[in-house]
């Protein structure tokens, strides 16, 4: 059992055994400095992974006891012609994904987010993906954001179009061919993602 979380796009897993590839990082201090641990993985270089390995679950739970939760959910959508399913906002390619309201499950805030920020319908939902969690500031706070995924299948025939008021500029659908550069500007959280699309489709 292990778990993955993204700060500041480091990839940091908690784990019971050592990983291959993965440099191993303090755990948390004995006299739970929690501020300090949070700081300490914050500024983590890029370009590694990382895994914390000494009591793998106490040191997740001291973490996320250390965050605010928020929940999204979005979608892995393909169509007929295996093309996928992308966004673009704030200058990266990115998945349709977006908050849960009250009383949602992840499977109705997934399609509606896809809905909402493609302007799409016909979505047939397929299979639950693993779901990521990432870190951010805000308001002072470290919030911790665990995103459901679903794979999807579009059977409509319209045209996607950007939810703007979103600071979405481009939807579009791109082959395996198209979606292979674009990885690399986008977020390491959804590496995983891209990469179980292009491993099916490629």
């Amino acid at each position: 059992m292990y778990h993955k979380v993204f700060i500041n796009n480091v990839e940091i897993v908690f784990s019971e055994t050592p990983i291959s590839g993965y440099t191993s990082i303090p755990t948390l201090p004995e006299n739970h400095d929690l501020e300090t641990w949070i700081d300490t993985l914050r500024a983590l270089p890029l370009g590694a992974k990382y895994v914390i390995i000494d009591s793998a679950d106490e040191q997740w739970n001291a973490f996320l006891a250390r965050h605010v939760m928020v929940y999204a959910a979005g979608g892995l959508v393909t169509n007929k012609h295996h093309e996928l399913l992308l966004i673009k906002r704030l200058g990266f390619w990115d998945l349709p994904k977006g908050k849960m309201e009250a009383g949602e499950t992840p499977e109705v805030c997934a399609v509606r987010e896809v809905q909402e920020e493609c302007g799409i319908e016909h979505l047939d939902l397929i299979a639950p993906l693993e779901s990521t969690y990432h870190t951010y500031l805000y308001k002072g706070k470290n919030v911790l954001k665990k995103t459901y995924w679903f794979a999807m299948m579009y059977k409509g025939e319209s045209t996607p179009s950007p939810q703007i008021e979103e600071d979405i500029t481009e939807v579009c659908f791109k082959s395996p061919e198209e979606v292979i550069p674009l990885r690399a500007k986008t977020y390491p959280s959804l590496f995983p993602l891209f990469d179980a699309y292009l491993s099916r489709y490629k």
